[in-house]
């Protein structure tokens, strides 16, 4: 499968972080990003539909003959460096990775199987592959595994999140975590109960959220509502049009976003305090993103 040369990154061997950093130093070119073009950009990756068809980089990356958790592995370290390069002061991939690690650890405490596994002596960046690549496994007691794929990749961006609260404040922020995930399967559910064109598959969805979660045990909470969410918890602009998008693209279905739909959407970034603008930006995004590679995502 990866008959590439040495040259090329290869998310599978040993020391491809260090190799992404060398190419990402020669290719200096920064850009000056703000949040809002950072998230564009991911978006139209597929990062926050699970579905990942790109990787921005300065830099040519070659995917083509990849497997999909190599993609997922790079999309993941390349988007944590993103936010990484808006939020801290220090541009240092070495800085970035020591960063990164703690946060992991602060994610996992002690016990946590992955640090079990990760030798004391590794150098930091072998220990922040060891650490991604448990990340970007699926759920594997999941019938469906593309499927699982797509919700544990659009899952990822939670660590993205996490990460930048873990830079702003030193610390993951107690119950973050918890309160991200489950107004994430809420949101989905409270989505999929408004959605009109009903597919096969909605429920198999909520299932896969919630199998996929990894801090909230998921108890099935009756009678949720927006109000009931607490969405003023989120105060990040990422965290808020993250959860829109989700939300849009649970409710997917042909492109027709129905009356009742599109107010759905609209109620939910209002209790947000994100402009509508924003909303009807993200129903064509997402829809022509998944009309065009619907054939490629098996939810769709």
């Amino acid at each position: 499968m990866h008959n590439q040369n040495k040259a090329m990154i290869n998310p599978s061997a040993t020391g491809w972080i260090d190799k992404f950093f060398t190419k990402q130093k020669l290719s200096e070119h920064h850009v000056s990003e703000t949040e809002a073009s950072f998230y564009q950009k991911l978006r139209s990756t597929g990062f926050i539909y699970g579905h990942i068809i790109s990787i921005d980089t300065s830099f040519e990356i070659q995917t083509k003959e990849w497997f999909k958790e190599e993609i997922s592995k790079l999309a993941l370290l390349n988007a944590l460096y993103g936010i990484y390069s808006l939020t801290a002061v220090s541009k240092e991939p070495s800085d970035f990775i020591e960063q990164v690690n703690l946060f992991y650890k602060e994610m996992h405490p002690e016990g946590f199987s992955l640090f079990k596994k990760i030798v004391p002596k590794n150098s930091p960046s072998l220990t922040l592959e060891k650490i991604i690549d448990e990340r970007v496994q699926t759920n594997d007691n999941i019938i469906n595994k593309n499927f699982s794929h797509l919700v544990t990749n659009a899952l990822l961006f939670i660590d993205v999140l996490a990460f930048r609260q873990y830079l702003v404040q030193g610390q993951i922020p107690e119950k973050y975590l918890k309160k991200i995930e489950e107004t994430i399967v809420n949101i989905v559910i409270l989505a999929l109960k408004i959605k009109n064109n009903k597919s096969q598959y909605d429920d198999l969805l909520i299932k896969l959220f919630e199998a996929s979660v990894r801090y909230s045990k998921f108890f099935k909470k009756e009678n949720i509502t927006l109000e009931t969410l607490e969405l003023a918890y989120f105060t990040a602009e990422l965290e808020k049009k993250y959860l829109i998008d989700i939300a849009g693209m649970a409710l997917w279905s042909d492109g027709i976003i129905d009356n009742n739909e599109s107010y759905f959407l609209h109620t939910l970034a209002d209790s947000l305090f994100i402009e509508d603008d924003f909303v009807t930006q993200s129903i064509s995004n997402t829809d022509s993103f998944i009309s065009l590679h619907k054939k490629e995502i098996p939810y769709f």
